[in-house]
Protein backbone atom coordinates (compact mmCIF):
# COMPACT_ATOMS: atom_id res chain seq x y z
CA UNK A 1 0.00 0.00 0.00
CA UNK A 2 2.99 2.47 1.10
CA UNK A 3 4.62 1.80 -2.47
CA UNK A 4 1.24 2.27 -4.24
CA UNK A 5 0.45 5.40 -2.41
CA UNK A 6 4.76 6.70 -2.86
CA UNK A 7 3.82 5.73 -6.90
CA UNK A 8 0.73 8.00 -6.73
CA UNK A 9 2.80 10.77 -5.24
CA UNK A 10 5.00 10.36 -7.82
CA UNK A 11 3.35 10.54 -10.56
CA UNK A 12 1.64 13.49 -9.53
CA UNK A 13 4.60 15.28 -8.79
CA UNK A 14 5.72 14.53 -12.14
CA UNK A 15 2.19 15.86 -13.79
CA UNK A 16 2.61 19.18 -11.89
CA UNK A 17 6.56 19.46 -13.13
CA UNK A 18 5.30 19.04 -16.96
CA UNK A 19 2.23 21.81 -16.17
CA UNK A 20 4.62 23.96 -14.39
CA UNK A 21 7.18 23.50 -17.16
CA UNK A 22 4.50 24.17 -19.51
CA UNK A 23 2.89 27.42 -18.24
CA UNK A 24 6.67 28.57 -17.51
CA UNK A 25 7.51 28.18 -21.36
CA UNK A 26 3.98 29.96 -22.23
CA UNK A 27 4.83 33.01 -19.60
CA UNK A 28 8.11 33.62 -20.79
CA UNK A 29 6.40 33.72 -24.33
CA UNK A 30 4.08 36.39 -23.26
CA UNK A 31 6.69 38.63 -21.92
CA UNK A 32 9.00 38.49 -24.78
CA UNK A 33 5.88 39.75 -26.58
CA UNK A 34 4.80 42.27 -24.17
CA UNK A 35 8.62 43.56 -23.78
CA UNK A 36 8.51 43.26 -28.18
CA UNK A 37 5.22 45.68 -28.07
CA UNK A 38 6.60 48.12 -25.61
CA UNK A 39 9.86 48.72 -27.25
CA UNK A 40 7.58 49.32 -30.28
CA UNK A 41 5.35 51.87 -28.29
CA UNK A 42 8.72 53.36 -26.83
CA UNK A 43 9.67 53.98 -30.10
CA UNK A 44 6.54 55.31 -31.74
CA UNK A 45 6.23 57.65 -28.86
CA UNK A 46 9.95 58.87 -29.15
CA UNK A 47 9.18 59.57 -32.81
CA UNK A 48 5.99 61.64 -32.08
CA UNK A 49 7.55 63.58 -29.51
CA UNK A 50 10.01 64.90 -32.25
CA UNK A 51 7.27 65.28 -34.36
CA UNK A 52 5.92 67.42 -32.18
CA UNK A 53 8.91 69.26 -31.35
CA UNK A 54 9.49 70.17 -34.99
CA UNK A 55 6.05 71.35 -34.79
CA UNK A 56 6.06 73.57 -32.32
CA UNK A 57 9.20 75.05 -33.55
CA UNK A 58 7.53 75.65 -37.27
CA UNK A 59 4.94 77.40 -35.44
CA UNK A 60 6.71 79.57 -33.30
CA UNK A 61 9.12 80.45 -36.57
CA UNK A 62 5.70 81.49 -38.81
CA UNK A 63 4.19 83.39 -35.28
CA UNK A 64 7.86 85.04 -35.03
CA UNK A 65 7.18 85.89 -39.02
CA UNK A 66 4.07 87.16 -38.98
CA UNK A 67 5.18 89.34 -35.90
CA UNK A 68 7.59 91.35 -37.84
CA UNK A 69 5.94 91.55 -40.79
CA UNK A 70 3.14 93.00 -38.51
CA UNK A 71 5.11 95.22 -37.56
CA UNK A 72 6.88 96.00 -40.71
CA UNK A 73 3.51 96.87 -41.90
CA UNK A 74 2.68 98.99 -38.91
CA UNK A 75 5.59 100.96 -39.40
CA UNK A 76 5.14 101.71 -43.19
CA UNK A 77 1.21 102.62 -41.92
CA UNK A 78 0.02 100.27 -44.34
CA UNK A 79 -2.69 99.14 -42.48
CA UNK A 80 -4.87 100.59 -39.66
CA UNK A 81 -4.75 99.37 -36.04
CA UNK A 82 -8.76 98.73 -34.97
CA UNK A 83 -9.33 99.11 -31.58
Amino acid sequence: MNLRNAQIDLDTIGEQRRKLGTDHFELQTESSQLKAKNENLERELFSKKELLKSVEEQQRFYVRRLKEDNEKLLKKGKIDVME
